[in-house]
């Protein structure tokens, strides 16, 4: 595992994948990584990868959540017992700190399970968190436990079994040094907040950064000599400004937004019905009744070939309870199986249903007629109680800012950008794009966003969908 590993120090090293990979990396001209991978480079100190002249981000609205992830500290119930029960620590530390280490673990994930059946998804975490700070010390005690026995074999550093021991007592720190900074009230410009189901091994802990502009801004932007941010998703109102301000890209960054070879407006057609905007509380399950006979009727226009995508599980779950039995196509939901597969059996059916959330949003691509009709249950808008989004959201209000306007307008372009863009993949691709969310139309931010989207006919009338779909052969 990732804590046993003894880096280059392993007496395997010649024979490891992921040592030879970083060694010809350093040697070659051309490097290829993932988002997540690239993240992880610019985070840690010293970088694993040595500076480049030109770096290259593909799909780079991604970039900013990946470099909030690299930078994320967490904790989950599950960490504690993995440390404790390493077989290290169970031949050179006391059995009774150990038990008290799994209590205090014990303490702090039962309280936040107990926020967690209050709160649906994350919740901000308030106040110096007292169990955690008795996690740390109890931790610290297990490290000066294993010091005081060092080395356990002799032949000091060189030694293997020492070598692996010393990996074990970085280990404890660095979980220690984590809990630690859990522990307390977060500094300005970070958000700690608790997310997970409500059950004490479900939950986790998290730290992160509000923003990471001005950690690119140092670390990738002036580093590199020349960096290129490229996707079909880094404009609102045909501007780069909210991307830029995400990443720290410099004011003298040179923009250029390339056309679309696509004829949007012969093959996409946009269509917002009447009176079905979102409710919540008592007049919420007449909304998703509504919701629920649109997306019926919009299913069976296109003769299926269509993803329906929700900004949330329990609205996707809820759509595909009620449809599944009553449309005449295959359903197929996000969870049943792994999303390639999922596409896979889509794209072979050639008329099913895929209900999906965020993470069919984007990197989905299935050209030809197997999709013809992308369904967005409403405008995904961030929920305002989420704790990073209203961290955020202080901030701006702070300097006297909207957040409206400057957080979760232009996030929700972006998002329903990718979400649109699932539909047209080729020049000869032909459907319909329902945003099911009245308040395109009755919203002062509506023609906004409309703007924002690709330039294809936008109507209130279902008969222009069925008029879009040519009849069925025979």
């Amino acid at each position: 595992g990732r804590h046993d590993c003894l880096g280059r120090r392993c007496p395997a090293v010649r024979q490891c994948y992921y040592e030879q990979a970083v060694l010809a990396a350093e040697e070659a001209d051309l490097v290829v990584l993932n988002h997540s991978l690239l993240a992880f480079h610019l985070a840690i100190d010293p970088p694993f990868l040595t500076p480049r002249d030109v770096v290259v981000v593909d799909e780079a609205h991604e970039l900013p959540a990946y470099v909030t992830g690299a930078l994320r500290v967490s904790l989950d119930y599950n960490a504690i017992p993995g440390l404790i029960n390493e077989p290290v620590l169970e031949k050179h530390a006391q059995p009774a700190t150990r038990a008290r280490a799994v209590q205090a673990n014990h303490a702090l994930f039962g309280a936040l399970a107990e926020q967690g059946q209050v709160w649906e998804s994350r919740w901000a975490v308030a106040g110096e968190l007292q169990d955690a700070l008795a996690l740390a010390d109890h931790l610290a005690e297990l490290r000066r436990q294993l010091l005081r026995q060092y080395p356990p074999s002799p032949g000091g550093d060189d030694n293997e079994q020492n070598a692996h021991y010393r990996r074990i007592m970085e280990w404890v720190d660095g979980v220690t040094t984590a809990v630690r900074q859990l522990a307390k009230d977060p500094p300005e410009g970070s958000v700690r907040y608790g997310e997970g189901a409500s059950s004490r091994e479900r939950a986790s802990l998290h730290l992160e950064p509000l923003d990471v502009a001005g950690f690119l801004a140092e670390k990738l932007f002036e580093t590199t000599p020349t960096v290129i941010c490229t996707s079909a998703t880094l404009t609102t109102h045909g501007r780069f400004n909210y991307f830029a301000g995400q990443v720290g890209a410099p004011p003298e960054c040179l923009t250029r937004v390339i056309p679309s070879p696509f004829d949007f407006a012969s093959q996409m057609l946009i269509y917002t019905p009447r009176g079905l905007e979102p409710r919540y509380d008592a007049e919420e399950q007449g909304y998703v009744e509504n919701l629920t006979d649109e997306v019926e009727r919009l299913v069976r226009a296109s003769r299926g070939r269509a993803f329906v995508l929700c900004t949330s599980t329990r609205r996707m779950q809820a759509l595909y309870e009620a449809l599944d039995g009553r449309l005449p196509y295959q359903c197929l939901r996000q969870g049943l199986m792994s999303r390639g597969a999922l596409l896979e059996l889509f794209r072979d059916s050639g008329n099913a249903v895929l209900f999906g959330t965020r993470s069919f949003w984007q990197g989905v691509d299935v050209p030809g007629e197997a999709l013809s009709l992308v369904i967005l249950d409403k405008l995904p808008f961030a929920p305002p109680s989420d704790p990073v989004i209203a961290k955020r959201a202080a901030q701006i209000e702070a300097r006297g800012g909207n957040p409206f306007l400057e957080l979760a307008l232009p996030d929700a372009i972006l998002i329903l950008k990718q979400g649109t863009g699932r539909l047209i993949r080729t020049e000869t691709d032909r459907g319909v794009i329902a945003l099911l969310d009245s308040r395109l139309l009755t919203r002062r931010y509506g023609r906004q966003i409309l703007a924002s989207l690709p330039p294809a006919r936008h109507t209130r009338l279902f008969s222009d969908v069925v008029k879009f779909f040519p009849a069925p052969e025979g």
